[in-house]
Formats: C-alpha cells, sequence, structure tokens
C-alpha cells in the first residue's frame, strides 16, 4: 500500500482531477451567484488571464520540464530559482498587455488590477507545480495543488455566501490562495541545496529554442478555441455569460482529453519499439473507433440533457443557453478525437501536425466566427468553435 501511494503515476491523475475539478465548481458558483453582466465580465478576464497562462506555461514551464529532467538536483534548483527571479519581468509586461486587452474588451477596465495580481500569484505557483512534475514529486505537487485551488473554491464560496461576490472579489479570493500555496511550497524546499546560480540572459539562451515553437501554437491553440468570449464583446456582457456558461460545463471533458494526451505518447512508443508500426496503426485504429463511438454518444446525450444539465449547475440562470450547448458538445469531441490523433503523432515524433490543426483552427475563427456571432449572435458563436474545433 505504501508503495503504491508513492506511484506517480495515479497521483498524476489525483492531481489533474483537483486542479480541473475545483476550477470547474469555482466557475459554476461564480455563475450562480454573479449576475448574468458581472460573470460575463468575469469569464473576459478569464479569457485574458487564461491567454497570459499560456504564454506562461510555453516560455517558462514546458522548457522547464524538458531541460530540467535530466539535471542534477542541484542544478534543477538554480534552474527554478532563475524562473522565479524572471518573473518580476514577465509581470511587468503581463501588466502592460493586460492593461491594453482591459481597455480595449473589459466593460470594467479596474478589473485588471486583481486579475494580474492573480495571474501573477498563479504563475509563481505553477512554476512550483511544473518543478516537482519534473523531479517526479508530484505527491508534492498534488498537494500544493489542493491549497492552490481547494483554497479558491472554498474562499470563493465563502464570499458567495455573504452576498459579495463579485467579479474583483473572486479574482482577489483565487489570487490570495494561490500566493498562500506558493509560500508552503517555497518553505518545504527550504534547505535544499543549489548549484551555481543561472543569469536570467542564459536562461533566456537556453529556453528560447524550445519556446519559439511553443508559443506559436499557444497562440494557434488560443486562437482555434479560447478568443471568442473577446469576440463576443459587441453583444454584450450577458451574452458571454450564457456562452461561458455552457463552455465551463464542457470543460469537464478537458480532464479526459488531458489524461488520454499524457497517457497515449508513452505507450505508443513503447508498442513502436516492441511491436513495430503495423501493431501501433491497430492500437490507433482501435483507440480511434472508441473514441469515434464515444463521441456521438457524448454529442446526442449532451442534446438530449441540455436543459437539465444547465437547470442543475446554474439554478435556471442559463437555460435559454441549451441549444447551444449541443453544438458545442460537438466541437468538445471534436477536440477530443484531435487530442488522440495528436498525441499519436506526438509518440511518432510529429509536433509539427497539432501547430498546422490549431492554424487551421485559428484561420475558422477569425475568418468566419465575427461574421457568425454577428448574424446568430451566441448561436453563431457556438457554430463558429465547433467548426473550428472539427
Amino acid at each position: 500500500m505504501r508503495r503504491r501511494l508513492r506511484d506517480p503515476r495515479p497521483w498524476a491523475l489525483v492531481d489533474q482531477t483537483i486542479v480541473s475539478g475545483c476550477n470547474f465548481l469555482t466557475t459554476v458558483v461564480a455563475a450562480r451567484n454573479m449576475t448574468g453582466e458581472g460573470f460575463g465580465i468575469f469569464s473576459l478576464a478569464i479569457a485574458a488571464t487564461l491567454f497570459l497562462s499560456n504564454i506562461h506555461r510555453a516560455t517558462f514551464t514546458q522548457p522547464l520540464n524538458v531541460l530540467a529532467a535530466s539535471e542534477p538536483a542541484e542544478r534543477q534548483m538554480a534552474r527554478l530559482s532563475a524562473l522565479l527571479r524572471a518573473h518580476v519581468l514577465l509581470v511587468a509586461l503581463s501588466a502592460l498587455l493586460l492593461a491594453v486587452i482591459a481597455i480595449a474588451f473589459f466593460p470594467q477596465p479596474g478589473l485588471a488590477v486583481p486579475a494580474l495580481l492573480y495571474f501573477a500569484c498563479f504563475a509563481l505557483q505553477e512554476t512550483l507545480r511544473r518543478h516537482w512534475y519534473t523531479t517526479n514529486a508530484i505527491v508534492r505537487a498534488s498537494f500544493n495543488d489542493f491549497i492552490a485551488c481547494g483554497g479558491q473554491l472554498a474562499a470563493v464560496i465563502a464570499i458567495a455566501s455573504l452576498g459579495h461576490l463579485t467579479p474583483a472579489t473572486a479574482f482577489a479570493a483565487m489570487a490570495l490562495s494561490s500566493l498562500a500555496a506558493f509560500g508552503v511550497g517555497m518553505f518545504s524546499l527550504r534547505g535544499q541545496p543549489r548549484g551555481p546560480a543561472i543569469s536570467l540572459r542564459e536562461l533566456a539562451r537556453e529556453h528560447w529554442p524550445i519556446a519559439k515553437w511553443l508559443v506559436l501554437t499557444v497562440l494557434a491553440i488560443w486562437g482555434a478555441g479560447q478568443a471568442y468570449p473577446l469576440l463576443m464583446v459587441p453583444l454584450g456582457a450577458a451574452a458571454i455569460a450564457a456562452y461561458s456558461a455552457s463552455r465551463n460545463l464542457l470543460n469537464a471533458l478537458s480532464l479526459v482529453v488531458q489524461s488520454l494526451g499524457n497517457y497515449i505518447p508513452s505507450v505508443a512508443v513503447s508498442t513502436l519499439r516492441t511491436e513495430g508500426l503495423s501493431a501501433l496503426r491497430r492500437r490507433v485504429a482501435i483507440m480511434a473507433s472508441v473514441a469515434t463511438l464515444g463521441s456521438v454518444i457524448f454529442v446526442a446525450l449532451s442534446f438530449v440533457f441540455a436543459l437539465p444539465l444547465l437547470d442543475f449547475f446554474y439554478g435556471g440562470r442559463y437555460n435559454h443557453a441549451a441549444g447551444d450547448f449541443g453544438i458545442l458538445a460537438i466541437g468538445a469531441a471534436s477536440s477530443l478525437l484531435g487530442a488522440i490523433f495528436g498525441a499519436y503523432a506526438l509518440a511518432l515524433g510529429d509536433s509539427r501536425s497539432s501547430f498546422f490543426a490549431n492554424l487551421g483552427a485559428t484561420f475558422v475563427t477569425f475568418a468566419v466566427g465575427p461574421w457568425l456571432i454577428a448574424q446568430q449572435g451566441t448561436r453563431g458563436a457556438a457554430i463558429a468553435a465547433s467548426r473550428a474545433a472539427s
């Protein structure tokens, strides 16, 4: 039992469940307790901070995972220290970018300040989390995420129970929980031996060859599906709230998508090495068949149970979005299939297919999305998002 509890593989799933589950429930609490306009504004700010977090992942944590995996412990700690110092520059640049986004898209530009505080605290905690993943200390990452995400959910529920939940107070609660987790994490690292200090110039020189392609992929992924709340600004905050409420429920599928993305490449590589290409093709065919059948069932159930689901989670506030929910489910199912094929392509050493697929989806988003949104409102946004994902 002790050996199984220390096995990092189940803990990776536990950790992802904590993060995805708490973020999902936080959004549900926000949607149920904010006004329609308030939740729409909150969704816009979340879209902006999500964009910043994706850039952070591409430039900081994913290169960290690659470069530090084969380094000795002292060098890993030195790299972590350098990355934490680099956050001063990251936050300054993010403040400028977030200010521009807020002026252009937020009905409440002042919300950029608590949103920036949240992103800064989240980025620090996320860097620690990825350091633990790199060093195979996933149990530590799981407990730290429980503090950050569980604390975030508890704080948002407490504020909502007092009747004071607004976009600003929600971001403040999220920032404080991430900061608390970061503080606990740094305390647990005290006394760890560190190698010679790494300068920010050296850090940039090592990270950039990996980060430059990841940043392009992030931009493509963001344009493929995450830009829609910003494109919907002309429709008003209430329309954005209805769209975001449906997307949040469908984001529950991301746990399956990310789990498959973590699981498939290693298994596929092992199959290719031990059984050959023909065996891998059989696995791909079986997985594609099962996933396609599951996706068809998922979409059918989404159309049937859209209204009961929206009513249950949001207390009747967004029942009018039931038609859009089913359409968005088609895009969510397509994303699942895309993640499966992308993971197998990655196992074969092809990282370009994912980039070009998302680049094509980004083209659909900006070529068709604004026109459909102008013509059909939230229904047009749902159609465009599903077309881009497909």
